[in-house]
């Protein structure tokens, strides 16, 4: 089994402020060979469950990233919610199945589309090093847990502006320590979306992720609600850091096309970790966004 590290939390929703019970450990089966781990987070005295929000993380991320200020949301409506690889799977998730979700949030990951986009130029390209090399076999995920997760710390350590805690650099290694192969699988994320890229080149696929934009782009069932195929309805925030080293600026909002009903917020002082960086700020928005009217602003 691979305990893929895509899925952060699925929280019910409750009253800030109201004492919470957080249990992790849970799996679900994710298809043949897969297990897909996640925690849960309710309110102790809620008799009635009013909604849920679902938190995706993404790499090298686990569930305690989503502080425990942003899963206490309230509202009645579904929500979900994603960052970086966990962002890409919301972005498909949002659009083959819309009916389960009322809401959308997307933390500093383009719409695949923008993505695809993106990596046709140099200046993405240059920043997307990274994935090319993550489709080694075995090298990269060796790399990463040499020396004690040596590389994986100093990522933590120096990527987000606001500095990450030691024991929480500490929790995010233990999470990987603690689950023979989960590295592997999520670095299986970027060699799974890089599926087609060699034979692809030169032409509009080159850079895509694969896999979320299939799910784009396949014709939706009739009792989905979307007017298009690969259109997303629902209401849709964007919520960016400008000093994202890994993705320009260019790339935060997405086609209106495909996505009508959007919010971009950009935050010029974030990088690619805005729930680290700023992690009150980033609570506001979702909080607004389970409470918005169903057209955005």
């Amino acid at each position: 089994d691979v305990a893929a590290a895509a899925v952060g939390a699925s929280a019910g929703a409750a009253v800030a402020g109201e004492e919470l019970a957080i249990t992790s450990g849970h799996f679900a089966a994710g298809g043949e060979g897969v297990r897909i781990h996640y925690a849960e987070c309710r309110p102790l005295n809620q008799a009635e469950e009013k909604g849920t929000v679902m938190l995706l993380h993404g790499f090298p991320d686990y569930h305690g990233s989503w502080l425990v200020e942003q899963v206490s949301a309230t509202g009645r409506l579904s929500m979900l919610v994603g960052h970086d690889w966990g962002a890409f799977v919301a972005w498909a998730a949002a659009a083959e199945y819309p009916q389960l979700f009322e809401r959308l949030a997307i933390l500093n990951v383009p719409h695949p589309t923008r993505f695809a986009e993106g990596l046709l130029t140099w200046q993405q390209l240059s920043k997307s090093w990274y994935i090319f090399a993550f489709q080694t076999p075995l090298l990269p995920e060796t790399i990463l847990e040499l020396s004690d997760f040596a590389l994986l710390r100093r990522m933590l350590s120096t990527d987000p502006d606001a500095p990450m805690p030691p024991e929480v650099i500490e929790e995010h290694v233990r999470a990987f320590a603690a689950n023979p192969g989960a590295m592997a699988a999520a670095v299986n994320y970027y060699r799974a979306g890089g599926r087609g890229l060699w034979s692809g080149m030169g032409s509009a696929a080159v850079g895509a992720m694969q896999v979320a934009l299939r799910a784009l782009t396949r014709t939706p069932e009739p009792r989905q609600r979307q007017s298009e195929r690969g259109h997303i309805v629902i209401p849709v925030q964007v919520l960016w850091g400008e000093r994202d080293r890994y993705l320009g600026r260019e790339l935060a909002e997405p086609p209106r096309e495909v996505v009508p009903n959007q919010r971009p917020t950009r935050f010029l002082d974030a990088t690619h970790w805005v729930h680290w960086d700023r992690p009150h700020e980033v609570n506001e928005e979702l909080l607004a966004l389970l409470q918005a009217e169903t057209n955005l602003p």
